[in-house]
């Protein structure tokens, strides 16, 4: 519709021209304005040239304002054999800047209706849902599944009947079945499978790292990421200006977990159920989306694959099997009830409405609470006491760990 509006504009605006060319007495005396003027190119005739010509010539005149008495020089083209005043180049470049900005005039108020602005949107709309359509992740070199288990609130996982069958007295057995990204990310896949690739052997003298040992340690609430991967024993150390991983008596490369950016790679926004690693650490530590997080992870983390199946169910706690045992539940929806461990004093019922003064008196006991946590936690860094680092914001109060971990 817009086209066919600017090429009917433009054929009226041609009539005028040519309509103004039989009025116009300088154009009598133009050699572009006679009838036996001839543009030769190569040897051969345009005529269409030369219609051009004296329309282009024509509309100069109609947009533009000639002094007609005034000598120029001539300047000649001598591509098309055809001489022109220097005040009818000028008028040619002038009308030209004069179609454009016109013809945008037009664009915008065509575009400015409703109907054609309705349809544009219609059409911008489709293109996007067609090119959200044909996005999709990365293809899935590996598939790795884990077997995972989730403690009663009391920290147990054997079977116990002497307490009542609620929620908190259950034990989640489940199995995440998970895809990795070889193609966008290859050097966090072969690090993942190198933690993946090792069966756990609790007979054995001198074990490797595996994630068959591993648990699931934190859930931080503004993001929604749950980090996992948290092997007991493996820990950092510097040795000779180099860092490694001691793992019992064995000392082992600290590889960086590092991939160049690619179109590939996934943003965090994309879902829940995304495997991403943070940029530059060495540890095998990894997390899982239970939400989009948005953008704010995508420059300190890597998503390097995806959730593909996720089931489990509940295990009752009275003996015998309960309702919420035969039914299929997610992980990720269980671990997001779990509560965290919080450093902030704890808030006042959302439904309270407490005067000037007691408000006050709130935010003078905040900031004491936060100061008075600070020094004693720096305190306790300074003596180096171990019991800091199991105390830390996000900290699931539940233990969730992996019983075993393969390759399909």
């Amino acid at each position: 519709m817009f086209l066919s509006t600017i090429s009917m504009i433009l054929h009226f605006l041609t009539f005028l021209c040519l309509s103004s060319n039989s009025r116009t007495a300088a154009f009598s005396t133009s050699p572009h304005s006679t009838t036996t003027t001839t543009t030769t190119i190569n040897g051969h005739v345009s005529a269409e040239r030369l219609k051009f010509t004296r329309t282009r010539s024509a509309c100069s005149n109609l947009f533009m304002t000639h002094n007609n008495n005034q000598e120029n020089d001539n300047v000649v083209d001598e591509e098309n054999g055809i001489t022109h005043s220097l005040d009818e180049q000028l008028s040619r470049r002038s009308m030209i800047s004069s179609s454009a900005a016109f013809c945008g005039i037009l664009g915008s108020g065509v575009l400015s209706n409703p109907a054609a602005h309705a349809a544009s949107e219609t059409l911008t709309g489709s293109s996007n849902d067609a090119s959200a359509s044909a996005s999709e992740f990365p293809p899935v070199t590996h598939r790795v599944f884990m077997d995972l288990r989730i403690s009663r609130s009391d920290g147990s996982f054997y079977v116990r009947d002497d307490l009542p069958d609620i929620p908190e007295n259950r034990v989640y057995n489940g199995r995440l079945v998970i895809g990795l990204f070889g193609t966008a990310s290859p050097n966090h896949v072969a690090q993942f499978l190198r933690y993946a690739a090792v069966t756990y052997n609790p007979t054995e003298d001198d074990p490797l790292p595996s994630y068959g040992r591993s648990s699931f340690v934190s859930l931080d609430q503004q993001t929604g990421l749950m980090v996992g991967g948290k092997i007991p024993g493996l820990e950092t150390a510097l040795i000779g200006g180099s860092n490694v991983l001691k793992y019992g008596t064995r000392v082992l490369p600290a590889t960086l977990w590092s991939d160049r950016r690619s179109d590939l790679q996934v943003s965090h926004s994309t879902g829940k159920g995304l495997l991403t690693h943070r940029n530059l650490d060495v540890t095998p530590s990894f997390g899982i989306t239970t939400r989009p997080a948005g953008f704010d992870l995508d420059g300190s983390y890597t998503v390097f694959g995806k959730i593909l199946s996720d089931e489990g169910s509940y295990v009752g706690g009275g003996g015998g099997k309960s309702d919420d045992e035969a039914k299929t539940v997610s992980f990720l929806s269980v671990v997001q009830d779990i509560p965290t461990y919080s450093m902030d004093r704890p808030a006042p019922p959302a439904d309270a409405q407490p005067t000037e003064g007691e408000r006050a008196v709130q935010e003078i006991a905040s900031a004491v609470f936060s100061t008075q946590r600070e020094f004693f936690r720096g305190a306790a860094k300074t003596f180096g006491d171990t019991r800091l680092d199991k105390v830390y914001e996000g900290k699931l109060l539940r233990r969730v760990e992996v019983t075993k971990v393969g390759i399909l």
